[in-house]
């Protein structure tokens, strides 16, 4: 049965251009049509179902909305548009707990999306229970306007831009769960039905960077919009986008010797471009370095991983700044001999990082999908094996030095690894390594070849730190707390 999600199921709806919403719409109802005509009466009568009426305040009904029925055990959604009267039946329901949610996608207007009963989450919302076979019936809503947010988007040369403007919503001080919607031919856009928050607002075009309201393109410096009362409504929220450069990250040439010159090199950018430079040694800024080449002469900077962060600038282009793929490590020392990198949900790959660093996320509730590992310049002959339990999977064939470990493009979460040492490499080091799960938090350390992680929880991995400890050299601080749950 169709089913639309508004804001991630949580409080916001976007707004498709008409033409465009109608078309989605008639191609949605042909479906729901066929599906409702083919549907054995029995499947009706074996199951339970949800049926009440949707209306605005003065009590007229409303027709085009999508009642969604989402079961708290399982996560499944099942969901019915409301006819012309309003009214609404959802079928086919298991027996169980339900939570109910009314989106406006489809319904037009300026209505409010809400969760049963007038609730504006789905954490706030009320528990349905449906019996086996229950016909539970009465569940009625009635819509309120909501504020709306509208302004225009533009070009360089203030020439009107067909974008596409996301939403994020948030209870927090942060963006949280984003939303679509598409401005029309003359680059104006109106969203609407909103409740009262705060709300990060960004346009997109293809050939153009992203940009948050007031021209920032960092989401951590975006401004919110906030909507103090239902009654609001908040214009000139205005967007003049610029291009977006083509750009690569730069590599480093160079014997990686100390008072031998390192070379930063930018090819593949868009002509015309003009570059600044920061040397960093581990990420941080070499005071001083920010020339095009850079010369470690001190005998104390042996063992710096170095990196070079290239700002690339033209007119009417955003700035892009991107740091050099691979740090480069001047005299090896264990952890920078070690690199990796995590394919995290939203993001892809990060860059690489090495040893003592993290790869994924923390806070911000995403999933790592897929781990690499590699070894830069080590100081002795071998190499690195790893392997990963996926979600739907479990655990999958080990890998080699460079190998993905995980999956990509399907979406699933990677919950545990393992990794170990081989060759002479194994002789010489321990590699020690720890997970930051769903849930748990940062767990203790794991070595050579231990699982780290869960299974059987269907916690998602959220990020990793690997280090490389010579042998005999002292363990990880906390190398005596669990490494491994399993159920």
């Amino acid at each position: 049965m169709p089913h639309h999600r508004s804001i991630v199921a949580e409080h916001a709806v976007h707004h498709l251009g008409r033409g465009r919403a109608a078309a989605v719409l008639a191609l949605v109802l042909a479906l729901f049509a066929a599906l409702a005509a083919g549907a054995p009466a029995a499947t009706a009568a074996a199951t339970g179902s949800i049926a009440g009426r949707v209306t605005d305040e003065a009590g007229n009904p409303l027709p085009y909305v999508d009642a969604a029925a989402h079961n708290v055990t399982t996560g499944a959604i099942t969901s019915a548009f409301t006819g012309a009267d309003g009214t609404y039946t959802i079928v086919g329901l298991a027996a169980g707990s339900y939570k109910l949610e009314f989106g406006t996608h489809f319904a037009g207007g300026n209505h409010t999306p809400e969760w049963w009963n007038d609730k504006p989450s789905a954490a706030t919302a009320a528990t349905i229970t449906v019996g086996a076979g229950q016909q539970v019936t009465g569940k009625n809503a009635v819509l309120v306007p909501g504020a709306t947010i509208s302004g225009a988007v533009t070009g360089p040369g203030g020439a009107a831009v067909d974008a596409q403007v996301y939403l994020s919503v948030s209870f927090g001080e942060a963006p949280g769960d984003t939303d679509t919607f598409s401005a029309d031919g003359a680059g104006h856009f109106t969203l609407t039905g909103l409740r009262p928050g705060k709300y990060w607002v960004s346009a997109y075009a293809s050939g153009y960077a992203s940009t948050y309201w007031k021209g920032t393109y960092d989401d951590t410096k975006a401004v919110p919009i906030v909507v103090a009362k239902a009654a609001d409504a908040v214009s000139g929220v205005n967007f003049q986008l610029a291009h977006q450069l083509t750009w690569r990250h730069p590599t480093i040439t160079g014997t990686g010797q100390v008072g031998a010159p390192l070379t930063a090199n930018t090819r593949g950018w868009t002509a015309g471009t003009s570059f600044t430079y920061q040397w960093n040694d581990g990420g941080v800024p070499i005071k001083g370095a920010t020339a095009s080449t850079f010369i470690p002469r001190a005998a104390q900077q042996a063992g710096w991983a170095i990196s070079v962060t290239v700002t690339g600038s033209k007119q009417d282009y955003a700035p892009v700044t991107v740091e050099s793929d691979m740090p480069y490590t001047l005299v090896t020392s264990a952890n920078a001999q070690l690199g990796y990198q995590g394919h995290v949900q939203g993001i892809g790959w990060q860059p690489w990082v090495t040893g003592g660093k993290v790869a994924g996320t923390t806070g911000r509730a995403l999933r790592v999908e897929a781990l690499r590992f590699r070894l830069n310049k080590p100081a002795y002959s071998g190499g690195i094996t790893a392997t990963a339990h996926v979600q739907g999977i479990g655990w999958m064939a080990p890998v080699t030095t460079g190998g993905l470990v995980g999956t990509t493009g399907r979406s699933l979460r990677v919950e545990a690894f393992t990794i170990k040492l081989t060759g002479e490499m194994a002789k010489h080091y321990d590699i020690y390594y720890r997970t930051h799960a769903q849930n748990l938090g940062w767990l203790g350390w794991a070595k050579n070849g231990a699982r780290s992680g869960t299974a059987g929880y269907s916690y998602r991995l959220e990020a990793v730190d690997v280090r490389l400890v010579a042998k005999g050299d002292p363990a990880p601080t906390g190398t005596g707390s669990r490494a491994f749950y399993q159920r």
